[in-house]
């Protein structure tokens, strides 16, 4: 019974799934004006990988699969120098619903 709730629910056996996601910086700010080059993410400590800045800034979307379901996700977004200037994390929900994840400014750019 519990097989055939998750087959319907649409999670594998490993709990992941996809995930529409999108990002927008606190400050109004688009990706040149934040000075954001790379944006690197990752769920629990997981390396997602490298997208550029404009490649998900709200109101446009990526999708990430695998996710797991109910992570941490977490995005930096980092300077073009290489320094970290915005950071924004989210615990994504079990049915990962679409996500916009805010960026706050780090004081480190």
């Amino acid at each position: 019974m519990l097989a055939v709730s998750a087959a319907l629910l649409g999670c594998g056996p490993e709990g992941t799934g996809a995930l529409a996601l999108s990002w927008r910086f606190a400050d109004g700010r688009g990706c040149l004006d934040a000075g954001a080059g790379a944006m690197l993410l990752n769920v629990d400590g997981s390396d997602l990988g490298r997208r550029r800045c404009d490649d998900a800034l709200a109101p446009i979307t990526i999708t990430l699969d695998p996710v797991d379901r109910g992570g941490r996700l977490t995005l930096v977004a980092n300077t073009l120098q290489g320094n970290e200037g915005y950071r924004g994390e989210v615990v994504l929900d079990a049915l990962l619903s679409p996500t916009t994840v805010v960026l706050f400014a780090t004081g480190t750019r």
